[in-house]
């Protein structure tokens, strides 16, 4: 039998892999988008629910007080709710706020480092998602604690909360920064209890959490002349994605020449001026 010799050029080999090359993680769980690689939240976005089924739940568990008429509630509240249960759950939070990504006011603008810290996110991520049932959540306590959270005001431990994330921002504008850290009389002696944030994904919106304060603070932008502005719930609204979904209210400009400068601006001359009393 006649034996062949090949060539090196000839052999056989295994195709090589660039050194450069870098595999993408889960496309479900993550797209790119501007050359970087953001989470695909409606991967972790519950269906909707019918609110009927919802207040029904919510009846049988008598988890939010026999105080609170479910009646009242609005459906939206009660359908964002639960189909925000995986972003709401700390153990999928703790995933988003680890090393893995450039964190933002909103989960949507959560950016991972690069292709390999996605791709270690999306394996935590998968682990989580084949335990997490969005049935079990509607029925269980964290359903009704998160749409007690959306029908209230924030506690003063909630708002630190809040404004100690935003503060760490790289990103937090410093008029954002002076509005949050804002205090009563020129001593000081009190913090205002504001609780304000500016989404880089919706120009031309500010963010204001619900406190006393707050609320204060959306009744005189509504009133201002030369820059009418529009207040609606934001925290039932399903296409927002906050990184604390508590009751959150959204002041947008009605007019949209108006640069979003022109509302901030508006705010801190107003806490400026309530600062000083």
């Amino acid at each position: 039998m006649q034996q062949v010799c090949l060539t090196p050029a000839q052999r056989p080999t295994k195709p090589r892999t660039p050194a450069h090359f870098d595999p993408s993680p889960d496309t479900k769980l993550f797209a790119r988008v501007g050359g970087q690689w953001r989470v695909q939240l409606a991967a972790l976005t519950g269906a909707p629910a019918s609110p009927a089924h919802l207040r029904a739940i919510l009846s049988a568990g008598a988890a939010l007080g026999a105080d609170t008429n479910l009646e009242t509630i609005p459906d939206d509240l009660l359908v964002t709710a639960a189909m925000s249960g995986a972003t709401t759950s700390m153990a999928m939070l703790d995933i988003l706020d680890g090393s893995c990504f450039t964190r933002a006011p909103c989960l949507c603008c959560y950016v991972a480092h690069s292709a390999k810290r996605a791709r270690e996110a999306a394996t935590a991520m998968q682990e989580f998602c084949r335990y997490f049932d969005t049935d079990s959540y509607v029925r269980s306590r964290a359903y009704a604690r998160t749409v007690a959270a959306m029908l209230r005001d924030l506690r003063p431990e909630e708002v630190a909360e809040v404004k100690d994330h935003v503060a760490s921002l790289n990103t937090t504008p410093d008029t954002i920064r002076e509005i949050n850290g804002s205090r009563l009389g020129e001593a000081g002696r009190a913090s205002l209890g504001l609780c304000v944030v500016l989404p880089s994904c919706q120009p031309g919106v500010l963010w204001v959490y619900s406190t006393p304060e707050g609320r204060r603070l959306l009744r005189h932008l509504a009133r201002k002349k030369g820059s009418p502005v529009k207040v609606t719930v934001a925290s039932s609204d399903p296409s927002m994605a906050p990184r604390f979904r508590f009751r959150m209210y959204a002041a947008s400009l009605v007019a949209p020449a108006l640069h979003e400068t022109a509302l901030l601006d508006t705010a801190l001359a107003w806490v400026r001026a309530r600062s000083r009393r």
